[in-house]
């Protein structure tokens, strides 16, 4: 399965969840996709195998402190970090706001 289809679906997953607070969970997630995706060392060290989860959490700790994501993105991203999936955060970014925006009317559908 291609990495595009995944991240859609985590995407869906979460636009469902934060269904009464989607422009906000928006804001919290491309905040804390623009860190990651800016910041090389940060994703080496998040997707590293060799590095310890424990290390991993700490590190993503700190970061959603200082960020102030709501429970629900810390929640799912710590979920994402624990299914090695956190590679795909800017695709699950991307495709959470398309789906954002298609849910407020802003784009229509494919």
């Amino acid at each position: 399965m291609s990495q595009g289809v995944i991240a859609r679906r985590y995407a869906k997953a979460l636009i469902n969840l934060a269904e009464k607070d989607l422009e906000n969970t928006g804001k919290s997630l491309t905040a804390l996709a623009d860190v990651y995706s800016n910041s090389t060392e940060l994703s080496e060290v998040l997707s590293d195998t060799k590095v310890s989860s424990q290390i991993k959490q700490n590190v993503l700790k700190k970061i959603l402190k200082k960020i102030k994501v709501s429970k629900l993105v810390d929640t799912f991203i710590r979920y994402l970090l624990a299914k090695r999936r956190i590679v795909l955060l800017p695709n699950i970014e991307r495709a959470f706001n398309l789906f954002l925006q298609e849910k407020l009317g802003r784009i229509e559908a494919e």
